[in-house]
């Protein structure tokens, strides 16, 4: 089973499907790049997760910045979150990690 990855953006102001469509395959070209419509929607399944995401106010020019912690969640294909990996993230541990789960019956 290989797994699919799903980048989620924090920021739905900037995240624009557009934008995360070009940006995302620099990772992978099979990973995938969602946002909501609106910060509050993306806010709120951050805090339903624990992902602590933080904006701050606008500069006079308009630019803000984006802080946001960087787990992995791994999540089943019947919708259940099954795993939390933290970093630092390595290709080797990362293998390793999800190995483990996939025989773990995850």
């Amino acid at each position: 089973m290989l797994p699919q990855v799903v980048f989620v953006s924090v920021d739905a102001k900037r995240d624009t499907p557009a934008q995360l469509a070009s940006y995302v395959p620099y990772f992978d070209p099979q990973f995938l790049g969602v946002t909501a419509v609106d910060q509050p929607t993306i806010e709120a399944l951050a805090r339903k997760l624990g992902v602590a995401v933080f904006l701050s106010a606008p500069q006079a020019d308009g630019t803000y910045a984006v802080d946001h912690s960087n787990e992995i969640f791994v999540i089943d294909p019947r919708g259940e979150l099954i795993a939390v990996l933290t970093g630092p993230f390595t290709a080797d541990a990362l293998q390793s990690d999800f190995r483990r789960i996939v025989a773990a019956g995850g």
